[in-house]
């Protein structure tokens, strides 16, 4: 008997197959996953079709650099550029399902899995025409948090464009229960028709000595200090922010043993960077852009792991790659983290968007050595129950199921 064929769609122009970040780690942890459970994968990605691999490159072609551009950009009011730029998105997912329509109907595929992408409709129209079966994977926040990282027309359409997938698509796949039911209650959508599909992680590569460690500690003036470290895409519901007001805030109690360490770059973060600097605030390090081959050497530097703030209803996955490396997470107090950890157990919780209770909780946990035990066990945890493969079993039975 063959194994099951599946297409992984991800129509968004800004993602790429080697994108870093959660994105990128999340669609080749699920397409990992899928192979390692005996499913052959189609990647199709957007972003490697058109060359374009994030949200700011996303530029009008008719209109080159020049000083018409330049004036037109002073008088167009805001909202309109954001309704040309979604009009682009529309524009750019027709011309992506054109390019692969022909490379699905060759490979035969017994489902498409499409990452949701915003006002992108290709899916939909490519399971019709094709008759092969739609999988869905959504979070149910991508308007309320596009809006607020890079500004958007209408949250109201956008959702209702979201909507009208879910409900066409034969399978909806949720990030954890959570999600499961605010997806349901959200788009109306039947419970029955959601599988879940955890964040999982792939396991930890790349060992690094004590001496490179220190080494690095050294290169930052860290080797005194207790590190608190951040590692992702730095996007503003990721919430940063608060990790430059929380060194804010142990400088001001007479904090100087405790240092946070902010590894990735993006325009928010030289924002922050430059707020930083203008504090005075020595006790937080941006490290800029850094090789994703030497990450791990940064998480061997770390004593704790931090979560700044998080979608409400999607737990990071890098809270995941704190546990593959055997860092302690410290965590918002949102209910969906519930799901996968235990308060001073697996991790620690603040009171979400408070700097005040994370710089109050950070001081409190290196007043003794208990976070090392959390951190053992949470990653017992992740390494025995979070693995990718695991994290897709629900998608697998629905394939199973399509086609038998």
């Amino acid at each position: 008997m063959r194994n099951k064929k599946i297409v992984f769609l991800v129509p968004e122009v800004g993602i790429n197959y080697e994108q870093s970040g959660g994105a990128g780690t999340h669609i080749r942890g699920t397409i990992e996953g899928l192979k390692k459970s005996g499913v052959d994968v189609l990647p199709l990605l957007a972003g490697d079709i058109f060359g374009i691999t994030s949200e700011s490159s996303l530029k009008v072609n008719a209109i080159k650099k020049s000083s018409l551009r330049a004036s037109l950009k002073k008088i167009v009011p805001v909202k309109m550029k954001f309704l040309f730029r979604d009009f682009r998105r529309i524009y750019f997912d027709y011309k992506f399902e054109k390019k692969i329509i022909d490379q699905i109907r060759e490979y035969s595929p017994d489902a498409i899995y499409e990452r949701s992408a915003l006002f992108s409709i290709s899916g939909v129209r490519l399971s019709k025409s094709l008759n092969i079966p739609l999988i869905l994977e959504s979070d149910g926040c991508m308007p309320e948090i596009t809006s607020m990282d890079f500004g958007l027309f209408s949250i109201r359409l956008a959702n209702l464009i979201e909507g009208y997938k879910l409900r066409k698509a034969n399978y909806i796949s949720a990030y954890n229960e959570f999600s499961k039911l605010f997806l349901a209650k959200k788009f109306n959508v039947p419970l029955n028709k959601i599988v879940v599909k955890p964040l999982g992680i792939s396991l930890a590569e790349g060992s690094f000595t004590m001496a490179e460690v220190e080494q690095l500690k050294q290169k930052y003036d860290l080797q005194h200090k207790k590190v608190v470290g951040f590692v992702g895409a730095i996007s503003k519901y990721h919430g940063v922010d608060f990790l430059v007001d929380m060194a804010r805030i142990l400088l001001e109690k007479k904090i100087t043993d405790i240092a946070i360490v902010i590894v990735g770059w993006s325009g928010e973060a030289q924002e922050l960077k430059l707020k930083a600097e203008k504090l005075n605030l020595s006790n937080v390090i941006f490290t800029g852009r850094v090789d994703k081959k030497i990450i791990p050497l940064y998480y061997q530097m770390f004593d704790v792991g931090v979560i700044p703030d998080s979608e409400p209803t999607i737990y990071p996955v890098k809270v995941l790659e704190y546990g593959a490396y055997g860092l302690c997470p410290v965590v918002p107090d949102y209910k969906v983290f519930d799901e996968i950890m235990i308060n001073k157990v697996h991790g620690f919780y603040f009171k979400k968007k408070n700097s005040y209770s994370l710089a109050e909780l950070l001081i409190g946990i290196f007043k003794s050595t208990s976070y090392k035990t959390v951190a053992n066990n949470w990653q017992q945890k992740v390494l025995s129950d979070c693995t990718w493969e695991k994290s897709v079993r629900g998608v697998v039975t629905v394939l199973n199921d399509i086609r038998k």
